[in-house]
């Protein structure tokens, strides 16, 4: 959901989003130190786990649920990166 609300708001971006995305890296990386099993559920659970993040971010952010890809945009290896920072909207460059 962090990601898609980088992705569509590049214009409403802040450190306290970065900051709840690094968390967010953090958490996941915890639990998969904890539990190591669970890498093997990653890519299945992606399409499962994306659907429910594409309707928490058109609740977050107001946009139409139709503004979001129905398949998720980011390669679990991108989502796993703690350096990816997907590019938006008015976005030149690297974000």
């Amino acid at each position: 959901m962090h990601l898609l609300k980088w992705t569509y708001q590049a214009n409403r971006r802040s450190q306290s989003w970065r900051n709840t995305i690094i968390q967010a890296w953090a958490a996941v990386d915890d639990v998969l130190v904890d539990s190591p099993s669970l890498h093997r559920f990653l890519d299945t659970d992606l399409g499962y786990a994306y659907g429910q993040a594409r309707k928490d971010a058109a609740q977050e952010t107001g946009l139409p649920l139709t503004c979001f890809s129905e398949a998720c945009p980011y390669t679990l290896a991108q989502i796993m990166a703690e350096d990816f920072w997907p590019l938006g909207q008015g976005d030149e460059g690297v974000a």
